[in-house]
C-alpha cells in the first residue's frame, strides 16, 4: 500500500512521476494526496479576473488540476485522488478512510460463479477481435484466496488478447469486482503456449 503525496504548489514533478512509476511496476495499492491544496486554491481565486462563485470556480479548478494530474500520472489512472491541506486539516481524515477501503479490497473474496458471469457479461457486451483467425476466449476464472485479489483464467490462446481488449477487461473486472485503489494486470503466458492458464492480477502484488 502506498501514499502518493504531490505538492499543489509545485504540481507534479519529475520526481513524482519517477515514485508513481515505480509503484505502478510493484503494482501496490495507491492513494495519490495533493497537499497544500487550501493554499494553491485561494491562491488561484486570488489571481482570477473576476471573482465567480466561490464554490463554482473551486470546483472547475479542482476539475482542471485533477485532469492535468491523470495526464501527468496517467499510469496510476485507478488510484483516488485526494486534495487536502496539512495545516487545516481539509480532508485528511478522508485520507485514512480511502487507505482502510483500500485494505478491505485487498482480501475480499468474489465466489466463482458471480466472477465467470462477470467475464461472460463483458464478452457478450463488447466481443474480443479476431487475431489470426481465432478469437479469444476465457473458458474459466476463479479468484485465487489468498490476497491481493488475483484472477486466474484458462483461455483457448492467451496469444489472441490483444493490449486492447486486455484493457477492457482489466476496467471491466476491477468494476465488477469492486476493486478500489488497486490497478488491474493482466499477465498471460508467452505466445509459444497456447490453451493454457492466463493471469490476471486485480490488485497488486499488495
Amino acid at each position: 500500500m502506498a501514499v502518493l503525496v504531490l505538492d499543489a504548489v509545485a504540481g507534479v514533478t519529475q520526481q513524482d512521476k519517477k515514485i508513481g512509476g515505480q509503484i505502478a511496476e510493484a503494482a501496490r495499492g495507491c492513494v495519490i494526496v495533493v497537499n497544500k491544496w487550501t493554499w494553491q486554491r485561494r491562491k488561484s481565486e486570488r489571481n482570477g479576473r473576476k471573482r465567480k462563485a466561490g464554490s463554482e470556480r473551486r470546483k472547475r479548478f479542482a476539475k482542471s488540476t485533477w485532469k492535468a494530474l491523470r495526464r501527468e500520472l496517467f499510469f496510476l489512472d485507478w488510484a483516488p485522488v485526494l486534495f487536502v491541506s496539512a495545516k487545516t486539516g481539509e480532508q485528511v481524515n478522508e485520507l485514512f478512510a480511502q487507505v482502510a477501503a483500500i485494505e478491505r479490497e485487498m482480501a475480499r473474496r468474489v465466489d466463482t460463479p458471480e466472477l465467470n458471469k462477470l467475464l461472460i457479461r463483458a464478452l457478450e457486451s463488447y466481443p474480443p477481435p479476431h487475431v489470426h483467425g481465432k478469437r479469444f476466449k476465457i473458458l474459466y476464472a476463479f479468484q485465487k484466496p489468498t490476497p491481493p485479489p488475483t484472477l486466474m483464467m484458462f483461455v483457448n490462446d492467451a496469444r489472441c488478447l490483444t493490449p486492447h481488449y486486455q484493457r477492457f477487461l482489466v476496467r471491466q473486472d476491477s468494476g465488477g469486482l469492486g476493486v478500489h485503489g488497486l490497478p488491474g494486470i493482466v499477465q498471460t503466458p508467452a505466445a509459444r503456449a497456447p490453451k493454457t492458464c492466463g493471469k490476471v492480477t486485480l490488485s497488486p502484488p499488495d
